[in-house]
């Protein structure tokens, strides 16, 4: 089943993301620890005043914990998030346009969704990296059927079932962009 495959790489992509954020409160905690005792951890303490209670170190000590702990509980609700609005959320039925974006920074993967009874896309959804290839599907220009489920506290798509399998969302509030069509009359 497709499912499992992309709920496994959702999962990768959050364990990566998980470790980032371990190692940062890690350099966090070494930074309070040259602050209280930098002999401890391998620093010179010959110079008087060099390491040892620069006040510096403590803050970038208590902001990179603070920041690596945040960002950890983040990603791991957004995941949970994600799971649960795809096992109890019923989808709704959408056109889908791939778009891929290639440039020197990386590629980009978007998501074009209009509701089948309008003529203009609705929705541009940043995504993670598919799992499967998409690139060939974003290439023809065409749209496909496909089943978006919504986070249903602030009516976003945050996960689209094709065919093909599960496209997933960002967890930024700005991944998700609802399009203003100008209707002309």
């Amino acid at each position: 089943m497709t499912n499992r495959r992309d709920i496994r790489a959702l999962k990768r992509y959050h364990q990566l993301a998980q470790l980032v954020s371990l190692m940062i409160a890690l350099a966090g905690l070494l930074a309070i620890a040259i602050f209280l005792a930098p002999n401890r951890v391998g620093m010179a303490t010959h110079v008087p005043g060099t390491y040892q209670e620069r006040l510096p170190w403590l803050l970038i000590g208590f902001g990179f914990c603070a920041f690596g702990a945040g960002c950890g509980y983040g990603l791991n609700r957004w995941q949970q998030r994600l799971l649960w609005i795809v096992e109890q959320i019923t989808p709704s039925p959408m056109r889908l346009r791939l778009e891929v974006v290639s440039d020197s920074d990386g590629t980009s993967y978007y998501a074009l969704l209009r509701y089948p009874h309008e003529a203009a896309c609705t929705w541009k959804v940043s995504l993670y990296p598919p799992s499967w290839h998409v690139k060939g599907l974003a290439l023809q220009m065409t749209e496909l059927t496909a089943q978006v489920y919504f986070d249903p506290a602030n009516q976003t798509p945050v996960a689209i079932q094709t065919q093909e399998g599960m496209l997933w969302r960002f967890g930024s509030r700005l991944s998700a962009q609802r399009i203003q069509n100008e209707r002309s009359t």
